[in-house]
């Protein structure tokens, strides 16, 4: 029982999943609170073997804010290249 003090809470992993995936039009704070949400929900399938519904919906929320954050980043890249030549 004491390994579960340190464990972070499904309730938490989901809402890091549903912010990283509501912010992933900005980029880096997308691409932060997603990989929070992953790593939360790795620790937390390491330290139980209890499987939450709320810590997958999590895991997948920040799994997609992740891969769209870094989509968004790469077109801010290419407007950013795109904007330097044209002028």
């Amino acid at each position: 029982m004491e390994q579960n003090r340190n464990l972070p809470t499904p309730g938490s992993i989901l809402a890091f999943g549903i912010i990283g995936l509501a912010t992933c039009g900005t980029g880096i704070i997308g691409l932060i609170f997603s990989i929070i949400a992953i790593s939360k929900a790795g620790k937390f399938r390491q330290g139980t073997t209890e499987r939450s519904g709320q810590v997958n919906t999590g895991r997948a929320l920040g799994i997609v804010g992740l891969i769209l954050s870094i989509l968004m980043i790469i077109l801010w890249i290419i407007l950013i290249i795109v904007g330097a030549f044209n002028q």
